[in-house]
């Protein structure tokens, strides 16, 4: 009842913003307090329509679409003078902890000035659908976002190749168990094939070892290539294949993404997780449910969800045996976006054990950016609903085979057990 009403009141707004003419005060900073309500309403009909992880949001992460922009309209209410610079930053304050979803995020000046400015179109591989870039460059888009640029030098360039820090190697025990740590999971190709190089050269120095503990748990988010290529691949003997499922609510922003070569081009670009074979025909939700067993799935989610997609990750040994020793991969919530996925990947696939805690998730397929039609403001937000074979979204995380252990942390539990397994 709620998205109902919720529909009509947006269609009666927007009508009536059409027929006064569009708004020309874009950059001014002079919006009356309608068209802001009207840019609400159409963020709420947006993520209802197109956001498929609205309902995990709450239930995994206690985050209340509707309380927040519940908080949004009072402030606007509060503030009948608000311009759009203070509603620029009244959805950045109330919206942050939506940003802990499905990547999720109001975009900012030094994006968007990254994102339009970048002279390679490097993002748009990252971002996959070709009308995000339209979006970006829309008239009233570069009327809020141009004047509010940061000077050029100032904007971050999120493929830059990083300092030589995100491998970190140490020898625990002599002959028995040796440590490696992910700082981060980075996007420089040169940078990967380093991390790579540097891991194979670990593996030769602990031959022998009984034991191999790989920390995650600070590598963030980025490009997941570097964990299956020095971690998965060498350390299998035969192909695996992980099943994955990708539902979607069928609107205007997220359908662009569901046509077979689309679908097929952003799993398979810079996206993870990229699919090597898929059912690319989108099928209803309850002919999936019904076909596949998905005994974790929160059948409630159902309900939000039109459409869905099964899809494979399909990872072939490497040529070379790695380590013949045990692996232990230490994970906990700072893990997301990439990381998420290695968790993932190293749980499904068998080649470790895994101890810590909970991941923080933070995925749900590419991604697609909306533009707001009156302030010009752009938020983005990922497009799907993935699960793994059991049905349990990736955004809830990935849960560990052991938890820590009361006053330890994931490393010292490890040791502990590896102790204990030699008494």
């Amino acid at each position: 009842m709620r998205k109902m009403l919720l529909t009509a009141i947006l269609t009666l707004v927007i009508t009536a913003f059409a027929a006064c003419g569009a708004p020309n005060q874009e950059a001014t900073g002079e919006l009356t307090a309608h068209p802001l309500h009207a840019d609400l309403d159409y963020m709420l009909h947006t993520l209802e329509n197109n956001f498929a992880l609205f309902d995990v949001a709450y239930w995994a992460r206690g985050v209340d679409i509707y309380a927040i922009v519940d908080d949004v309209r009072a402030e606007i209410e509060a503030y009948p003078d608000m311009d759009v610079d203070g509603f620029y930053k009244a959805l950045i304050r109330n919206f942050w902890p939506l940003g802990d979803v499905a990547h999720f995020a109001i975009l900012s000046p030094e994006r968007h000035s990254f994102f339009v400015d970048d002279p390679q179109g490097r993002n748009i591989l990252w971002f996959l659908a070709p009308s995000n870039y339209a979006r970006l460059r829309q008239p009233n888009v570069i009327a809020f976002y141009e004047p509010r640029h940061p000077a050029q030098e100032a904007a971050q360039d999120f493929f830059a190749m990083p300092d030589d820090t995100n491998i970190f190697t140490e020898i625990i025990e002599e002959g028995r168990i040796a440590y490696l740590s992910v700082t981060s999971f980075v996007f420089h190709p040169e940078r990967i094939a380093s991390d790579t190089a540097k891991t194979f050269n670990f593996y030769e120095e602990i031959q022998g070892f009984d034991h191999l503990i790989v920390d995650l748990r600070h590598s963030g988010g980025g490009n997941y290539d570097y964990f299956v290529n020095a971690i998965v691949a060498p350390n299998i003997d035969e192909l695996v294949v992980l099943d994955a499922f990708y539902f979607l609510v069928y609107g205007e922003y997220s359908s662009e993404f569901i046509h077979p070569r689309t679908f097929q081009r952003v799993l398979s670009a810079a996206n993870p997780v990229r699919t090597i074979e898929a059912d690319l025909g989108k099928r209803p939700v309850g002919e999936i449910l019904s076909d596949f067993d998905l005994p974790h799935f929160n059948m409630a989610d159902a309900e939000r969800l039109h459409y869905g997609i099964h899809s494979q990750l399909r990872i072939q040994p490497a040529r070379l045996a790695a380590f013949d020793g045990t692996i232990w991969v230490l994970i906990g919530p700072g893990m997301w976006s990439a990381s998420q996925i290695a968790a993932w990947i190293a749980k499904e696939s068998g080649v470790a054990t895994l101890v810590g805690e909970i991941t923080s998730g933070h995925y749900g397929g590419p991604r697609t950016m909306v533009a707001l039609p009156n302030s010009g403001i752009v938020f983005m937000m990922d497009v799907f609903y993935v699960t793994d074979h059991h049905g349990r979204p990736l955004e809830a995380g990935t849960i560990p085979h052991y938890f820590n252990r009361p006053g330890m942390d994931a490393l010292e539990t490890v040791l502990a057990m590896i102790e204990e397994d030699t008494r």
